[in-house]
């Protein structure tokens, strides 16, 4: 068995809120994923670290869930067993709800049985760790209903893996005008056609249609997951004149080729 953390699994805080974003959970988790190498009918076990930073009482429900990740890297949670390649209904959680005193930790510990004929590649499911429902009031005076809660996100890799993927679209975002901070915006869609968990990195050339180079952007790391369609936005350094562009996608996401993808783009 082998474990990793890994960062670029996306940001993992998530809080479902209706105009509150300064929700308090009552709890860290570290770390903030796993990633395994395992195999059919095998059982892995591992240890997450709960924390309460604050300093009332936290109640937690403990639930598996499947997941997407949305264009900035949050996760929207699914119903376990929605998606194909989901681990959910793997999960063995021991617990379906705990408490944290004010400014305690401990130790959770949890375990994923593999089926025996679970298929090979990239497996993924996530532990909500849930506050109840709360009742608050907004500025307004208006009642919502908050909830708050952080996901432990658990990737299963089985042998074999396949890694593959096509750059399918490059667009100026928005109509083609600067996004609400005022930068314009170019989007790389990836297609992942392979059966593994993908890191993508790489840069956008932007240049004229003499060939003359305007800007070369940065595609910061960015998580793909099996079969699943990333939109993947970089914002231009400085805005671009009207006129008529090639935009290139070169995107690296650790096989011994680079995929790329070529697009006209116009600015008015």
């Amino acid at each position: 068995m082998l474990a990793t953390t890994r960062k670029s699994l996306g940001v993992l805080l998530l809080l479902l809120a209706l105009g509150l974003a300064n929700a308090q959970l009552g709890a860290e988790i570290s770390p903030a994923n796993v990633q395994f190498s395992g195999k059919p009918g095998q059982t892995l076990t591992g240890t997450i670290t709960l924390r309460n930073p604050t300093h009332a009482s936290a109640s937690l429900e403990v639930l598996p869930s499947d997941f997407v990740l949305t264009p900035n890297n949050r996760i929207s949670p699914l119903p376990v067993s929605t998606l194909p390649a989901s681990l959910a209904s793997w999960l063995n959680l021991g617990v379906s709800a705990l408490d944290l005193a004010p400014g305690a930790s401990r130790q959770y510990n949890y375990s994923i049985t593999i089926p025996a004929a679970a298929a090979p590649g990239t497996h993924w499911g996530a532990i909500l760790f849930r506050t109840a429902t709360t009742a608050q009031k907004g500025s307004s005076g208006v009642g919502m209903q908050v909830r708050a809660q952080v996901a432990f996100i658990v990737v299963v890799d089985i042998a074999p893996l396949s890694k593959s993927g096509k750059v399918t679209g490059v667009t100026l975002g928005q109509g083609k005008a600067p996004d609400a901070s005022g930068a314009q915006t170019v989007t790389v869609s990836f297609q992942n056609t392979g059966n593994s968990y993908l890191r993508l990195e790489g840069r956008v050339e932007l240049r004229k249609p003499d060939g003359t180079l305007v800007q070369t952007l940065s595609i910061a790391p960015t998580p793909s997951f099996p079969q699943e369609l990333s939109n993947i936005p970089v914002k231009v350094g400085k805005p671009l004149a009207a006129g008529t562009y090639l935009a290139t996608a070169i995107l690296d996401y650790g096989t011994a080729d680079l995929v790329a993808g070529q697009a006209t783009l116009t600015v008015h």
